[in-house]
Order: C-alpha cells, then structure tokens, then sequence
C-alpha cells in the first residue's frame, strides 16, 4: 500500500513537472517569427577590455521584419558572456541592434522575470532594434529557466527562488554591471562601441524585471536597504511588476521617481508564484508622483501574455498583446528616449489610445514642476529618503 501512494505521489509531481514545463517554456516557442538574424559573440568581464570576437557565426541572411511595414533596419543580434568579478557572477547578455544605422543608438536594457532567460520577449528586441534602438537582454543565473526546468516539482522550485530574489537587488546589480560594460565597450571597441548612445539609455522587465526596472529608476527597494538608483536610466517600461506595497505606504516608496513611466497589466493580471493581485499592479502608476507615466490595462489578459502561453486555449491571443505592446512601448521610446516631438504629442495629446483601441484601456498622468532629483538623492538611507520625500511634497 504504501509504494501505491509513492508511486501515486511520484506521478503527480512528474505531471506537475511536465505541466509548468509547457507553463513556462512557452516562449521559446511563441517567440519564434520569420525574421532572421546575424550572430556574433562579445566576451570579457569587469576590469577587462570588452571585445568583438573575431569569430562571427551568421545563422541567416538578416532581412527586415516583412509582417512589419514600419520597419526600418535590419536586426542583428551579438551574445555575450560576461563575468563579474566583485560578485563572482556570470552576466551573459543577447544584444538586439540595428545593423545598417551609422550612427549611434539609444541604449534599452530588458530584464526577464522568475524562471526566465534572455531569449525572452525577443519579439520586443527585434521590434525596437528594427527601429533604430539598441536593446540588451540580460539572463539573470539563479531565477532563471534553469530552476524549474527537468525539475520533480518545479512549482516548489520557483517558490523557493521566488524568497531568495523577490527584492530585486540581484537582478538590478546585473543590469548596472551590463551598463559598466557597456561604457567599457564604447571606448574600447571601435566598431560596435562606437554604435552605443550611453547618454540615452532606458530600461524595461517584466515580473521581477519590471521591479529591477523600477529600482534602477528610483524606488524605494523593498528590502529596505541600500539604494539601487542609477541616474544614467533616463526612461522605464514596466510590465506587470511584483507589488509589496500596500496603498498607504505606496506615496513613500514611489514618489522619488522623477523617470518618465510606461506600465503594462491586465485585468487577470495575478500573481502565478507571487502574491500580487491584478488591482495592485497599477499601485506604482498611482503614487509614482514626479514624472510623466501612462498605464495600459489590457481587457483579459493575465502574468503570462508577455512571454506566451503554450496551450492555445489559454494563449491564443497573446501575438495581439505582444503585437500591442511593441507597437506602444516603441513609441514611448520615441517619445521619452529619442525626443521624438511626434511621438511626444501623442503621449500628452492622448492620441496614444487609438493604438490600444477595443483591447483595454490607457491612463495618463503627468509631472508637476519637479524637485531636483539631486535633492532625492543626497542620501542612500530609504527611510530617510522617504522623509525627505514627504517634507518636500508638503512644501
């Protein structure tokens, strides 16, 4: 009797296994599209010179997006292996940009959620790269794919991780050590340094991405120690973040953002291993106070529409959200990042709810005249940053 019940129980947790495989391995089936890419490598770590290798390894004639008739340059993509040594920490990278633009180009860091990769979200890489931007997806080892992938239980994976990386800290340290590499690169490599526009450089992340995003822009970090704001972040876009907050809090821990805002949710926008529910992911939009910031609510869509689903009866429309949100998240680039005064009207015109249409809803709000964010950031303590914070909107 007993080995029935532990056979039983094996066979629930590999039906568990199998089932968040299809959960959660679904982008690297739906991120897949007709549009091919050149490769290459980038290699070196901190403190070294970061390079080109020599070695590209082409995996197809590079074309345009032909579903796309906006679409300006070729894509090209370059992987890169990179090393920190303060924190022992590989940081591969996969750098979306625009092969044929001479000049440079204004630089977008993508972060992935729990249980991720860098191959995530590639339709987001190829749509802004195809536009002129650069975008740089970074693989954050630890929460990463590799926790619940040919795993026994790999929802209690996940769980376990989630407790380990739900601040943020990580993930953000990465993306600054991404950007340091960066400014190594633009002045040692004369060829695709020379493509990088460091003095425009934005960031974007789903999930606990969303989060580091939101860190790197000025929140108030959620374990309460050290500050992870970045003043070379000029621009967020922000998907369905993880919410830690409650409303009465929320003024404290977002208004020191003075970073212009994009944030995509959904009304079934719940937690899968996270608590957040669908309501609070707009808690950020709401109290982020000092800076120009929009919200897109998309009508039926859930946590996992920005990497896909697998089953079809559950995914079927994620190509139109995915469509949906490159299209917006492109053109508040445009807007915030390049200075685009086209795509400026249309985010302080409200012309930008034609793009969203039947699909869900956009709200806008817009900055007041603004503290010097030097004043915010005199100190690195965040309860004092928090004080500062409300004598400053009582004054």
């Amino acid at each position: 009797m007993i080995g029935i019940k532990t056979k039983a129980k094996d066979l629930c947790h590999f039906v568990a296994g199998a089932a968040v495989f299809l959960f959660f391995g679904v982008t690297l089936v739906l991120a897949q599209d007709n549009t091919s890419l050149e490769t290459d490598f980038l290699s070196g770590e901190v403190g070294s010179e970061v390079r080109i290798s020599t070695f590209p390894t082409p995996i197809g004639d590079s074309i345009n997006d032909v579903n796309n008739p906006y679409t300006i340059y070729a894509v090209g993509v370059k992987y890169g292996d990179w090393r920190d040594s303060s924190r022992n920490r590989r940081v591969p990278v996969k750098i979306y940009y625009p092969i044929s633009k001479t000049s440079p180009s204004p630089v977008i860091l993508f972060s992935h959620g729990l249980g991720g990769s860098y191959e995530r979200c590639d339709y987001l890489g190829k749509k802004w790269a195809s536009n002129g931007f650069i975008s740089v997806h970074v693989h954050h080892y630890g929460c990463d794919e590799s926790v619940w992938k040919n795993k026994l239980r790999p929802f209690k994976e996940l769980r376990d991780v989630y407790q380990v990386y739900w601040t943020g800290r990580t993930q953000t340290n990465d993306l600054k050590f991404v950007l340091n590499q960066l400014e190594v690169l633009a002045t040692t490599d004369p060829n695709f340094g020379a493509r990088l526009d460091l003095s425009r450089v934005g960031a974007a992340g789903y999930d606990l991405g969303g989060l580091a995003s939101l860190l790197l822009a000025g929140q108030l970090p959620p374990d309460h120690r050290d500050y992870l704001f970045d003043d070379r972040i000029k621009v967020i876009v922000v998907m369905s973040p993880p919410v830690n907050d409650t409303f009465f809090q929320a003024t404290s821990v977002y208004q020191t953002i003075q970073t212009p805002a994009l944030f995509f949710t959904g009304t079934e926008d719940n937690g899968v291993i996270g608590n957040t529910r669908a309501f609070q992911r707009r808690i950020p939009f709401d109290n982020l106070l000092n800076a120009d910031r929009f919200l897109v609510t998309y009508n039926g869509s859930d946590h996992l529409v920005y990497g896909g689903h697998f089953f079809s009866i559950n995914g079927g429309n994620d190509k139109m959200y995915q469509n949906n949100i490159a299209t917006i998240s492109l053109k508040f680039w445009q807007a915030y990042l390049e200075n685009d005064p086209r795509a400026y009207d249309q985010f302080r015109q409200n012309q930008i709810t034609a793009l969203v249409g039947r699909m869900g809803q956009i709200e806008s709000k817009f900055a007041p005249i603004l503290v010097p964010i030097s004043d915010y950031h005199q100190s690195d303590d965040p309860q004092e940053l928090g004080i500062m914070s409300e004598a400053r909107m009582q004054n």
